[in-house]
């Protein structure tokens, strides 16, 4: 079920309609919220939600190939 959210970022309030329960919601922002505070606060909000978003993938990247090696030969797609 969708909802409509209020989300505190960095400096701006965000009124986001999400499916992810609330507290899901909460939980992600909050991991958005501590990448972002290892951010230089001079940048704008903008560069520094991209560089969040830069980071976040590269984790994401970084996790995904580690799923692959653990998952090994039996996890791997047939073509």
């Amino acid at each position: 079920m969708e909802q409509r959210l209020t989300l505190l970022v960095g400096r701006k309030t965000y009124s986001v309609v999400t499916s992810l329960g609330e507290e899901r919601a909460r939980e992600v922002s909050e991991v958005v919220r501590q990448v972002l505070d290892q951010t230089d606060p001079s940048l704008s909000q903008e560069e520094r939600l991209f560089l969040v978003s830069m980071l976040l993938a590269s984790q994401m990247v970084h996790l995904r190939e580690r799923l692959e090696i653990l998952a090994g030969p039996e996890g791997e797609e047939s073509s």
